[in-house]
């Protein structure tokens, strides 16, 4: 009979169908994410990243569960929309504290170029075997490529944003996104015209 009563206040504890959100403003926060226009701030940052985490733990354990062992195309796959929206909002985060996007692109290719250098470094001077995983090399390696992302990270986390409105649109929100005022599509209007 306790049991009963304690799922009872659980259940009625619940949020009602009123207060659930609709179809449409899920699906205008996912078209929100996903556009790298606008701003974040680091409420937004903080926000998102738990959800794409607790998107991914979720659907982890549900495999798991279930027995399903994915194959690195399919976890790609899988992965390729939570990676799309992290890198929109990265930008958005940017564009928050005043810098432009297409920072990412450019610091991603510059990681990339280090990496390899590094990497043909560390093959020079220890040789080959150094870069296996599991030996000291290949952990110091793995390291020094991580940490200027991880650093990165932290940075747009802790970085604070503009208290005004930029040229990337009005200040966030409560939740931390905003979108710039004109959301026109030029190529929409021009075929709509045409």
């Amino acid at each position: 009979m306790l049991a009963n009563a304690q799922l009872l206040r659980v259940l009625n504890q619940l949020p009602s169908a009123q207060q659930l959100p609709s179809v449409q403003q899920i699906s205008g926060l996912l078209l929100q994410l996903a556009d790298p226009r606008g701003r974040c701030n680091r409420q937004g940052l903080f926000n998102v990243s738990l959800g794409c985490l607790a998107f991914q733990v979720g659907i982890w354990a549900l495999l798991k569960l279930a027995g399903i062992e994915l194959s690195d195309a399919a976890a790609f796959m899988l992965n390729a929309p939570v990676l799309w929206i992290g890198t929109a909002v990265c930008a958005k985060r940017l564009h928050d504290i005043g810098y432009k996007g297409w920072l990412i692109p450019v610091a991603f290719v510059g990681w990339i170029i280090a990496t390899l250098v590094f990497s043909f470094v560390i093959a020079l001077v220890f040789g080959p075997a150094a870069l296996v995983p599991g030996s000291l090399a290949y952990t110091a390696l793995f390291m020094t490529i991580f940490m200027p992302a991880l650093g990165a990270l932290l940075w747009l986390h802790a970085t604070a944003g503009m208290q005004t409105e930029n040229a990337f649109g009005p200040v966030p929100s409560a939740f931390g996104l905003s979108m710039p005022a004109t959301q026109n599509i030029g190529y929409v209007d021009d075929a709509v015209a045409a």
